[in-house]
């Protein structure tokens, strides 16, 4: 799947197939690659579930979309009388969610005996 413009700038690796049992949890590595250099951010994740009656006969399934937006507060913002005084704190915006894709860089693999 690829995700950004015409172009396509985030590319994601395909998972195998994950099978939950009832009320077990998966870990779920993603892989994403960059098809360009620039700034990415990471806004949220989206998934499909399939769930599906395997049978002898047939294989009945349905679908549940769903969606997750993340929001993240940058670290409290304590620099001046303003910021510590307020009644509802300030947060300096998050950044650890973004990631900057740079050029390949050359480099040199030496083996010393």
């Amino acid at each position: 799947m690829t995700v950004g413009n015409d172009e396509g700038v985030v590319e994601f690796r395909e998972l195998e197939e994950i099978v939950l049992g009832p009320s077990s949890v998966q870990t779920v590595d993603l892989c994403v690659v960059a098809k360009c250099t620039g700034m990415l951010r990471v806004v949220g994740a989206q998934w499909l579930f399939t769930i599906g009656m395997r049978d002898q006969r047939a294989i009945a399934s349905s679908q549940i979309p769903g969606i997750a937006e993340i929001h993240r507060k940058g670290r409290r913002l304590n620099e001046d009388r303003m910021h510590r005084c307020s009644e509802v704190p300030i947060y300096a915006e998050d950044t650890t969610l973004r990631i900057e894709v740079t050029e390949p860089v050359p480099s040199i693999i030496v083996s010393v005996d």
